[in-house]
């Protein structure tokens, strides 16, 4: 599957974006997430406070987008919670995916992004940099924010 991923975002891709209900999606998105992955709902929180938000996107690529980052907090974070606040800013909507964990050294923080890096055996390198592809095709930006005892990325979606 990732390397479908990967193949399908080497190739000149125009975003299918449309208006998604932001609030809709993440606790659809919530409710399937906890469910596959057989947790409690308590242990992943989505703090949306504008549940009429509108943001333009991909819904495949907005899917593709939590499931990764999701799956990531999951597996690198230290209690089995993650969670997702919503910050709308006059220019861009602000997404962040937060898990509890150690800091990243910065050699690693340089290198989050980078095909084929990965921290596990089991990782194949890739789930970041396609996040960062996602989001590149959807106008939108992918960054790691340093904070100290959790891992964020946020999504920049430009109004």
């Amino acid at each position: 599957k990732i390397i479908e991923d990967i193949l399908l975002m080497s190739k000149p891709h125009v975003a299918n974006q449309i208006d998604i209900n932001l609030f809709e999606s993440l606790t659809k998105f919530q409710a399937e997430f906890c469910q596959q992955h057989n947790i409690d709902t308590s242990l992943f929180n989505v703090d949306c406070p504008d549940k009429l938000l509108i943001m333009q996107f991909d819904v495949m690529h907005l899917n593709q987008l939590f499931w990764n980052l999701a799956e990531n907090a999951l597996k690198h974070g230290q209690d089995n919670k993650l969670s997702v606040s919503i910050s709308n800013q006059p220019k861009y909507i602000f997404i962040d995916i937060k898990n509890n964990g150690a800091t990243f050294k910065s050699i690693v923080e340089e290198s989050l992004f980078i095909p084929f890096f990965t921290t596990h055996t089991q990782g194949t390198g890739l789930g970041l940099y396609i996040c960062r592809e996602i989001c590149k095709s959807n106008n939108a930006k992918l960054e790691y924010l340093r904070q100290e005892f959790q891992h964020v990325f946020r999504i920049h979606v430009k109004k």
